[in-house]
């Protein structure tokens, strides 16, 4: 699927926020980085438009001799907090056991590589892919656990709930 992100619009874009805050965007320090943003949108928006669900569709019947625990750890995730657009990473692990199909282990990295690949905030990426996976891979039994997933808005001074006096 062709990426959706407008290079030129963003890179426009960013180039009005720097000017916004007072910064000069044709300064030698800052003149690339309109298009740098707009490089880094495009690969961490790849997921925008895209449906996650077709990395499920190619599985393989369980036989008397497969149908065992299949688990995958430390699946690297990235993202981008649609609140305050910082991005946020962690690492997914996922274990099923298979109903009468089972999807090759290569597809569930790249299924939540594609729901991660958009504007989000960490709960919705949390509830989104259990249930892409229990409905798309029909197993008998799921789990998904996600862990040390580091946000930069709830690190950054100003994102941070302001405490009360």
């Amino acid at each position: 699927m062709e990426n959706s992100v407008d290079r030129e619009r963003v890179a426009a874009a960013v180039r009005e926020l720097l000017s916004a805050i007072g910064s000069d965007p044709d300064s030698a320090e800052l003149a690339s980085t309109p298009f740098r943003v707009a490089d880094a949108y495009s690969e961490f928006f790849t997921g925008v438009g895209q449906d996650p669900a077709v990395f499920l569709t190619d599985s393989v019947p369980v036989g008397d001799d497969t149908g065992e625990l299949v688990l995958l750890r430390d699946i690297t995730l990235r993202s981008v907090c649609e609140h305050h657009l910082l991005p946020f990473r962690g690492r997914a692990h996922i274990a099923y056991r298979p109903g009468n199909r089972v999807v090759g282990l290569s597809a569930l990295p790249r299924v939540v590589q594609s729901l991660a690949a958009r504007p989000q905030v960490q709960e919705r990426l949390g509830s989104r892919l259990p249930k892409l996976l229990t409905t798309g891979s029909n197993p008998e039994a799921f789990s998904w656990c996600s862990k040390r997933v580091t946000a930069v808005c709830l690190t950054a001074e100003c994102c941070r709930p302001k405490r009360s006096l």
